[in-house]
C-alpha cells in the first residue's frame, strides 16, 4: 500500500511542477526521481536478495522529504527563471586556471609517485590503488590529507566545472587543464567520483545554457559515452569480481536506502539523538571556520566528523550471515538531515536544502555579473544527483570548491605570466 502511495505521490509532484512551470526536467523532478524510483526498486531489489529491506518508517519519512522539498522549492522558484536569456559568455580567468592547475599537480605529486610505483610494481589494477589510498586514509595525518587530497581535490573540482562549461561552448583547449587533473585524481586514488561528477557537471550546465542562451548548442555524445565507458571500465578493473554490473550499481544507488534502515535499527550506534541544530545542512558555511577554530580549540570538530565517526565504518546489510555486502558512508541525506534535528524533525533539513537550492537559482537570475553565481549554481545542483547517497554540502571539500570558483571568476591580471 506504502508503495502504491509513493507512486502517486510521485506522479503528483511532477503534474503539480508541470502545470506550474511546463516543463518536466526540472531540478525538483530529478529529485523526486532519484528517491522516489530508487526507493522503489530498492524495496524490490533488497527483497530478492536477502538485503536490509527500507521499512515502512522509512517509506514515510522519503515521502515527507519528497513533499516538503517539492513545495518549498516550487513556491520559491518562479516561473521566469526558466525563460531568461545570459546575455554575455561567462568570464573566466585563464592564468587564474593555469596557476591552480600547478598547484594541485604539485599537491597531488606525494600520491602520484606512490601510485605510479604501484603501477609499475602490479600494473593498472585500479582496486589495489584504491585499497592502498583506503589504507593511508586510516594513517590520521589530518594535515597531510589536506594537503595532498582535500585542497587539490578542492581545485579539481572547480576546474572540472569550468572545464565542462569549455566543453559545451566548444573550447578544448582550456577544458584539458581539468580533465588532466580528473585522471590524475583516479591514478592517485582509484575512485570513479571525479569521472562521474564531471558527467554530471556538463549535463547541468547544457541544461542551464540551453535553457538560459539565445545561441544554439549542441549535445557532445561521444564525449558522454566515452565517460560512461571509462567509468566501467574502472568499474570492472576495481570491484566486480563476483559481483555482476547490476549489483554494484546496487551498491551505489540502490543499498543506501538499506543503509539508512541500519541506521534507523541501531539509533545508538549512530548517534540519533545528539541534535547539531543545522551544522551539517549547512556544513559548507561553518566548515571553513571550524577548520581554523580546530587548530586553537581541540573541542571544535568540523561538520562532517559527526558524520564519519559513525558511517566510515563498513557493515554488512545483508541478512544471511554468509553473504557480504558491505556498504559505508552512502547513508542518503535522510541521516545529516536527522543529526541535525532529530529523529522527529528531520525533515527541517529538506526545508534548508530546497531552499539553498533556490537562493542559488535566485542569485544566479538577479546578479548582473554571473559568473560565480553560475557555477555555485552547477555545484548545488550536482549535490541534488548525489543526495540520495551522501550530502556533499557537509563537507569542506565542498568549501574549497566554491572558494576556488570565486578565485576563478575574478578579473585578476598577473604580469608576469603574460
Amino acid at each position: 500500500m506504502l508503495i502504491l502511495m509513493l507512486f502517486i505521490e510521485i506522479i503528483f509532484l511532477i503534474i503539480i511542477s508541470y502545470i506550474r512551470y511546463k516543463k518536466i526536467l526540472l531540478p525538483n523532478n530529478i529529485f523526486t526521481l532519484l528517491w522516489g524510483i530508487g526507493l522503489i526498486i530498492s524495496l524490490f531489489y533488497t527483497n530478492e536478495r536477502d538485503i536490509i529491506v527500507p521499512s515502512s518508517k522509512l517509506i514515510i519519512m522519503v515521502m515527507v522529504v519528497l513533499f516538503v522539498f517539492n513545495i518549498f522549492y516550487i513556491f520559491l522558484t518562479s516561473r521566469s527563471f526558466f525563460s531568461f536569456d545570459m546575455k554575455k559568455d561567462i568570464y573566466i580567468n585563464e592564468q587564474i586556471i593555469k596557476i591552480l592547475f600547478w598547484c594541485a599537480l604539485i599537491l597531488y605529486s606525494p600520491n602520484l609517485i606512490d601510485s605510479i610505483s604501484l603501477i609499475l610494481n602490479s600494473g593498472l589494477n585500479f582496486d589495489l590503488i584504491r585499497r592502498m589510498y583506503v589504507a593511508a586514509s586510516y594513517e590520521g595525518n589530518g594535515i597531510f590529507v589536506y594537503i595532498t587530497r582535500i585542497i587539490p581535490n578542492g581545485i579539481m573540482n572547480s576546474l572540472l566545472i569550468v572545464s565542462a562549461y569549455y566543453i559545451v561552448k566548444k573550447n578544448f583547449k582550456m577544458a584539458k587543464y581539468g580533465i588532466i587533473l580528473m585522471i590524475i585524481n583516479v591514478l592517485c586514488f582509484g575512485g570513479r567520483s571525479s569521472i562521474l561528477a564531471f558527467l554530471e557537471y556538463y549535463l547541468i550546465t547544457f541544461y542551464l545554457l540551453h535553457n538560459h542562451e539565445k545561441k544554439k548548442i549542441h549535445f557532445q555524445k561521444k564525449y558522454i559515452i566515452m565517460i560512461l565507458l571509462i567509468i566501467v571500465a574502472i568499474t570492472i578493473s576495481r570491484d566486480l569480481g563476483s559481483m555482476s554490473m547490476l549489483d554494484m550499481i546496487a551498491t551505489y544507488f540502490i543499498l543506501p536506502f538499506s543503509f539508512m534502515q541500519y541506521i534507523l535499527n541501531n539509533p545508538f550506534q549512530y548517534d540519533i539523538g545528539q541534535i547539531h541544530y543545522g551544522y551539517l545542512s549547512l556544513g559548507f558555511i561553518f566548515s571553513p571556520f571550524a577548520l581554523i577554530l580546530s587548530m586553537f580549540f581541540r573541542d571544535i570538530n568540523l561538520p562532517s566528523y559527526y558524520f564519519d565517526i559513525n558511517a566510515q565504518n563498513f557493515v554488512n546489510l545483508s541478512e544471511l550471515k554468509n553473504v557480504g555486502w558491505l556498504i559505508n558512508n552512502s547513508t542518503t541525506s535522510l541521516y545529516y538531515f536527522i543529526l541535525d534535528f532529530g529523529i522527529n524533525y528531520y525533515y527541517i533539513g529538506a526545508v534548508i536544502y530546497a531552499i539553498l537550492i533556490c537562493i542559488a537559482q535566485y542569485w544566479f537570475k538577479k546578479e548582473s555579473n554571473k559568473e560565480f553565481s553560475f557555477f555555485i549554481l552547477v555545484c548545488f545542483y550536482q549535490s541534488i544527483f548525489n543526495s540520495t547517497t551522501n550530502y556533499v554540502l557537509t563537507n569542506i571539500s565542498t568549501s574549497f570548491t566554491l572558494f576556488f570558483l570565486f578565485i576563478l571568476t575574478r578579473k585578476i591580471k598577473f604580469r608576469l605570466l603574460n
